[in-house]
């Protein structure tokens, strides 16, 4: 039986609960025994999930996951303790509406301004450090609050200058191709969807967020020069669909048994690099990366 269902499966815990406001459940422990209803003892790993306007106290399988999880929902109950300020950032936000117009309207306005300010509250919360009492959520409420303000003006001026880098390369797919060149822009097309998803900010791990002005700028060099090499960007195209379909095969079985490692999540950042080191070198790539490497890797996460 599989680590997930055994926990679903077992007896419900008196810890766990549903519509948490605030720091109310005492102390969050970095594991727990879960005797299932066979005997079985499996270790859990306790998870606070944001739920948008409240959290929810649950078991997740894996020790990554749970901390992945909890530092989103420990930025939820963060900033729902803070919503008088939150208000007040949220007026004194820049302008939002032609960053909002250059990344396709895929936002309204309050929808972007709420995902900055989460933004800022993950930035400022250390994964690594999460609170596990009420004293310690506590203290890192109150460092949140020093910082939150200049921390969300800091996203909302990363948010605009990283959407006009976004509308650039709209312009440039859309222009005048050639059938030659479909296999290419097709492939730049997907590859900016997925990195300009609609919950970017907050969905992407703050390491990584960071990276994506040179994953963008990495997709405007290529786009400069893929016709001089039009023959080798179609099979480096090839190549990176075929990545990306076994990566996200990886992902959707291991979601079948309810076990998805944040380490096989964040294969798709080595993929990223890869397509730095094969289209814009002299941007430099976060670590070593080859294709050797990738498949490497992919074997180490996916297994």
């Amino acid at each position: 039986m599989r680590l997930q269902t055994a926990i679903q499966q077992a007896p419900k815990q008196s810890w766990g609960e549903t519509e948490l406001t605030e720091w109310s459940f005492g102390k969050l422990d970095k594991q727990k025994t879960v005797i299932h209803a066979g005997g079985i003892e499996v270790k859990a790993y306790p998870a606070l999930i944001d739920k948008g306007e409240n959290v929810e106290l649950t078991l997740l399988s894996q020790p990554l996951d749970a901390q992945r999880q909890s530092h989103r929902g420990v930025a939820r109950l963060v900033l729902i303790s803070l919503q008088t300020q939150v208000k007040d950032i949220r007026k004194s936000l820049p302008n939002l509406a032609q960053a909002i117009l250059q990344a396709g309207k895929k936002y309204n306005e309050r929808f972007l301004q709420e995902q900055i300010i989460m933004a800022a509250a993950l930035s400022l919360i250390d994964q690594d450090n999460l609170p596990s009492s009420e004293t310690e959520f506590s203290q890192t409420r109150d460092r949140v609050r020093a910082d939150l303000h200049e921390q969300a003006k800091t996203i909302a001026a990363f948010v605009i200058e990283l959407h006009q880098r976004v509308h650039r390369i709209s312009k440039a797919l859309n222009g005048k191709i050639s059938l030659e060149t479909v296999p290419v822009l097709n492939d730049i097309r997907a590859q900016l969807d997925r990195l300009m998803d609609k919950t970017y900010l907050t969905e992407t791990p703050p390491q990584w967020l960071a990276h994506l002005p040179r994953y963008l700028k990495a997709i405007e060099v290529r786009l400069e020069k893929y016709q001089r090499t039009l023959r080798q960007q179609v099979l480096w195209s090839d190549e990176l669909v075929k990545w990306q379909q076994q990566y996200e095969a990886a992902v959707a079985k291991a979601r079948d048994t309810g076990e998805v490692g944040s380490e096989l999540i964040d294969f798709k950042w080595w993929i990223e690099e890869y397509r730095v080191s094969l289209f814009a070198q002299e941007l430099g790539t976060e670590f070593k990366i080859s294709e050797k490497r990738l498949k490497q890797r992919f074997t180490e996460v996916s297994g």
